[in-house]
Parts: structure tokens; C-alpha cells; sequence
């Protein structure tokens, strides 16, 4: 018994051994191994070197054109392996998220700081694979990350897919098109935006929903820098003397004064606004407000009038409601006139004599 046992015992072990090989050979054979050749180069999205915005420009309006890297169709090349999807990745580095998103063409992208309060970068990613071309269109680069086409996810915070198949490949190249935008988040301050990296890159394979980078060195996307100002016409102050009148030039209610014509300046208005707007609010009560007729101030002594705003024409002209100015060139810029009228009104059954002053301020957007 003891001599039957230990001669069973060896060839157990040798069984042992066996099967455990036979684990480790069928390992290996489902187990997928890839490799790429390049990566560690630097790639430039250069951004205008100036834009100017108009002062008033709404958040969320794209202040830039997109501007792309060119169209590289081999990052990275000879890649291969077996079992796999082929693809690459990006994800944004260094910029900081602003934790806002911008939509344009039915596309979130995630915003980044520029630098600039108020302006903020988007960023955008197409890929090309060998054997697949150019697939899954142009999406958002976010810190979020986006599944591009392909039946895996990217690695958690990038942005990537793959295409291919199932099977054994091999020489296959991996490319990509980076771009930025500038947009618009609130008030713009002018300045120089930030400059250097702004994306990294890696060719990028999964299986059996196990995505992975390549161990291949990385591609840096770099952003250049943006001069921004923001730009408005000059308005100076307007005085506007109404004239010394007797009080029987007003016989009762509703009549008024010779009107007394008036310009508001529009002076170095830039080129490049979309448009020009204008607005009246009174600094006093309003006593008529079909009639935009104003109340004195309190350093008159007049009563039983008002004081009367009229375009150039005549009619009268809609307090506290942007009008637009429609002489601005876009293309050339210029100065302006806006042509007003004002004159005393009468608004109480008697006129009281004495000083019969009052105020308005304009408000100007630029967009």
C-alpha cells in the first residue's frame, strides 16, 4: 500500500504540472497583446492671435472659429494585435474645467478656462483607424469622457473609441483632428488667454469591454494664445437747454412747447458688431408713459409740467425699450448720430414758474 501509493503519487504530480501548463498555454492563447510604434510628438491648434468682442456679446456665443490640427492619420502606425478594437483616446489636461457646458449643432462641450474671465475654450475630436477610416464623427472632448463609435468605452475621463474586429490585425496606423473654439461665459475681460497643452493623446485598445492605453509615449496638443478686447462706441454727455417759455405757451393739458432738436454722438464706433442698440430710462417718475413724458427733478421749481421725448422725426419715442440703430457698418465701423426732440408738456390743470429741469440716462448694447 505504501509502495502502491507512492508510485500513484509521482505521476499525480506529473498531472499536476500538466494540467497546470495546459491552464497557462490557454491563457496565453486568449490573451491579447498589442503594440504601436510612434507617439511623443507635439501638435499646435493655433487660435487667432486677437479677437475682438463687442462689450455687451451674450454668454454661451462662439467668439472664434473652430481651428483644427491638421487631419493625422498615423500618430500612431504599425499597430497590431489579436483579440482587440483599435482606436485612440484624448483627454483634456491643464486647463481647468469651468464646470459649464456649452451646446452647439446638438453637441454639449464641456468649457475650459481660457484665462480670461468671461471666455472660455471648447474642444473637439475626430479619429481615423486604420482598416476603418475616419469614424464617429466630430464629438466634445470632456472631462467626462465620450464613447466614439466602437463597442468599448474609453479608459474613465477620456474621450475615444475603436472600430475593427474580432479578429487578429496587424500595421494598422491611428490618427486623430484636435480643434478649440473660444466662447463666450459672462462679461468679457479683455486679455491674452492662456497658452501651452491643452490635450493629451494615446492610441487606445479594448476587448471583451477591458479598455487599455497603449504603452506607447503620449501626443501633446498644444493651444496657442488669444489677444481679446472688448470693443464700444464713445458716448459723451448730452446738455440739452429747453429754453426759457412763459407759462401761458401752455394752454391746458396735454400741450407742450416748441421742440428743441438734439444728437446723441456714436463716436469711434468699431467695426465688427453684429448690431447696435440703444435705450432711454428716465431718472424721474414717469408721468405719461403713452406720451414718454418724464417729471421734473428736485432741484426744479417749475409745476404742472413734464418734460417730453421724441425721435427725430417727431413721434414720440418708447422709453426703457432697446431700439436698434440701423446706420452701423459692420464692415467699417464709424461714428454716429442719433437724432431726439424734447420739449415741455403739460401735465397739471395750472403751470407754476420756475426752474424745470430733469434727466435721462442712455444705455448702449453691443453685440
Amino acid at each position: 500500500m505504501i509502495s502502491l501509493t507512492s508510485q500513484i503519487g509521482r505521476p499525480a504530480g506529473l498531472l499536476f504540472r500538466l494540467l497546470l501548463a495546459l491552464v497557462l498555454l490557454i491563457g496565453a492563447k486568449g490573451a491579447f497583446a498589442q503594440s504601436c510604434s510612434g507617439g511623443g510628438g507635439t501638435y499646435t491648434i493655433s487660435l487667432p492671435t486677437s479677437v475682438a468682442v463687442p462689450r455687451d456679446t451674450p454668454a454661451g456665443t462662439r467668439i472664434t472659429s473652430w481651428t483644427y490640427t491638421a487631419s493625422y492619420t498615423n500618430f500612431y502606425y504599425n499597430c497590431s494585435g489579436s483579440n482587440v478594437f483599435i482606436g485612440d483616446a484624448a483627454r483634456p489636461v491643464n486647463f481647468a474645467s469651468l464646470g459649464k457646458t456649452w451646446t452647439e449643432s446638438g453637441k454639449t462641450y464641456g468649457l475650459y478656462d481660457s484665462g480670461i474671465p468671461g471666455v472660455g475654450i471648447a474642444l473637439a475630436y475626430s479619429q481615423y483607424a486604420g482598416g476603418c477610416g475616419w469614424f464617429g464623427g466630430l464629438v466634445p472632448v470632456t472631462t467626462a469622457g465620450t464613447k466614439v463609435g466602437g463597442s468599448n468605452w474609453p479608459p474613465s475621463g477620456w474621450t475615444g473609441g475603436s472600430c475593427g474586429s474580432n479578429g487578429s490585425f496587424g500595421g494598422w496606423s491611428v490618427g486623430a483632428q484636435l480643434g478649440a473654439a473660444l466662447v463666450t461665459t459672462g462679461p468679457v475681460s479683455p486679455g491674452v488667454t492662456q497658452s501651452g497643452q491643452i490635450l493629451d493623446l494615446a492610441a487606445y485598445g479594448s476587448s471583451n469591454g477591458s479598455p487599455w492605453l497603449l504603452g506607447n509615449a503620449h501626443q501633446s496638443i498644444v493651444l496657442t494664445s488669444t489677444s481679446v478686447s472688448s470693443i464700444a462706441c464713445t458716448t459723451p454727455d448730452v446738455s440739452v437747454p429747453l429754453g426759457t417759455h412763459k407759462t401761458t405757451e401752455l394752454t391746458g393739458v396735454n400741450t407742450f412747447t416748441a421742440a428743441v432738436s438734439f444728437n446723441l454722438n456714436l463716436n469711434n464706433c468699431p467695426a465688427g458688431m453684429n448690431t447696435v442698440q440703444y435705450r432711454v430710462d428716465p431718472t424721474t417718475t414717469v408721468l405719461n408713459s403713452s406720451q414718454s413724458v418724464v417729471a421734473l427733478d428736485a432741484s426744479s421749481g417749475a409745476s404742472g409740467i413734464g418734460v417730453q421725448l421724441l425721435n427725430g422725426a417727431g413721434a414720440v419715442f418708447p422709453l426703457s425699450t432697446y431700439q436698434t440703430y440701423s446706420g452701423y457698418s459692420k464692415s467699417t465701423g464709424g461714428s454716429y448720430s442719433i437724432a431726439f426732440k424734447a420739449r415741455y408738456y403739460q401735465t397739471g390743470a395750472t403751470v407754476g414758474a420756475g426752474a424745470a429741469n430733469t434727466s435721462m440716462t442712455v444705455t448702449l448694447l453691443y453685440q
